[in-house]
């Protein structure tokens, strides 16, 4: 768990909040759940696939805003 990032820079990373991704740590932390566990090789595969997947998204998000509000635009003229 202890990646020595700060909690903003991940948490922006996984497109969660500051609060909650701190929430979590603790939480994990309390239950002892901190094993310092490393990925396998499948589990980091899926992780980079993940990532990518998600960065895909935000890209697909930020053109459907701009296309709405493109169109908006054009109905109210």
């Amino acid at each position: 768990m202890e990646t020595g990032r700060p909690i903003a820079h991940v948490a922006a990373e996984i497109g969660v909040g500051e609060q909650l991704l701190g929430r979590w740590v603790r939480q994990t932390r309390a239950n002892g759940d901190d094993n310092g566990a490393v990925l396998d090789d499948d589990e980091r595969a899926e992780l980079e696939r993940l990532r990518k997947e998600n960065a895909e998204l935000r890209l697909d998000r930020q053109f459907l805003k701009k296309a709405a509000a493109f169109f908006a635009s054009e109905q109210n003229q």
